[in-house]
């Protein structure tokens, strides 16, 4: 597989990725638009915020600044310490920053050790994977920003393939205001979460939303697993169809204990005989004798009781005699 030199793509170059570079010949975005649907893939979109004493905001979405804010709530920032890291004070005001920044999310704090009080983040809550109440202290905390990816609900992508296609874009609406920066729980990664005061619904564009390099990768293994298991399922279908075969073939075939067990019993109780065709004649009377109705007994079938490439069973019967 070629390394992908993006670290995201837009719908329409994750599909010229696919089918250039993959060979997936024929894939369309309707495709994409029903594997995001199913939960198959996820999409994402970037954005940008500030969030001060007492007013947060997004001021960014897909890198093109919005002319007015959309005002956020709720905020919660759940961090893991191996992303954090903080510079040294400089400056007359001893200014600083802290920050956690992952491959998704990139969160500075500003600060200053000048005499001031020390100001409560009221919008904000900082909280610790491990322990909740466990928290890295902020003093003289001025603002936060953010930037990152947030994660598109599946359940944004309203109506059908072809309807979404032709749209061109999906909407966010009001009544799904909440938003969480993309993150993976068995790594810890830093996350920020939110609910946004939407007036309107949020309108992005196929170019504003994107699909992450790993997810892409992701995306692909899952295909080529499910194909596996399709391929594998065909072939255990027509492995059990040759098996059908097979065990009629061997209802209808003498097996070999059969013909030792025959031979053995011709041995013991037709000595003296010096012709197969004397031997065939002598066991139907004899099962006439008995009662027993030799009606469809041949000599094709007693023929068969014998096994030619065993010299032992070939010793004890007579040769053929025309």
């Amino acid at each position: 597989m070629r390394e992908l030199h993006r670290f995201s793509y837009s719908l329409n170059r994750a599909i010229e990725y696919l089918n250039n570079d993959l060979g997936y010949s024929n894939l369309k975005i309707d495709d994409l638009i029903h594997f995001i649907k199913k939960e198959k893939l996820t999409t994402v979109f970037q954005m940008e915020g500030l969030i001060q004493e007492s007013s947060a905001y997004i001021t960014s979405i897909c890198e093109n600044d919005l002319k007015k804010p959309i005002e956020i709530n709720n905020i919660t920032i759940k961090y893991t310490e191996n992303e954090y890291s903080k510079t040294e004070p400089t400056g007359l005001l001893k200014s600083f920053s802290q920050r956690f920044e992952n491959d998704f999310l990139k969160i500075k704090f500003n600060h200053s050790l000048s005499n001031q009080p020390a100001i409560k983040f009221l919008l904000a809550r900082l909280v610790k994977y491990q322990n909740e109440n466990d928290c890295i202290i902020f003093d003289n905390l001025k603002y936060l920003n953010f930037e990152g990816y947030f994660r598109i609900d599946n359940t944004q992508y309203k109506g059908n393939d072809a309807e979404i296609v032709n749209r061109g874009y999906i909407e966010i609406t009001p009544d799904f205001s909440f938003f969480e920066s993309l993150s993976f729980l068995e790594n810890k990664t830093t996350a920020l979460t939110f609910f946004a005061n939407l007036d309107e619904p949020l309108k992005l564009n196929f170019d504003s939303i994107q699909i992450l390099h790993s997810d892409l990768e992701k995306f692909i293994g899952l295909q080529e697993k499910d194909e596996i298991a399709q391929l594998k399922a065909e072939l255990a279908e027509k492995q059990n169809i040759i098996d059908s075969f097979n065990s009629a073939e061997v209802k209808g075939r003498i097996s070999s204990p059969q013909k030792q067990l025959f031979a053995l019993l011709v041995k013991n109780c037709y000595p003296k005989l010096d012709s197969r065709n004397k031997l065939f004649d002598v066991i139907n009377a004899d099962l006439k004798e008995s009662g027993i109705r030799n009606t469809n007994i041949a000599a094709d079938t007693f023929y068969k009781l014998i096994d030619e490439s065993n010299d032992i069973i070939k010793a004890i019967f007579p040769p053929k005699k025309s």
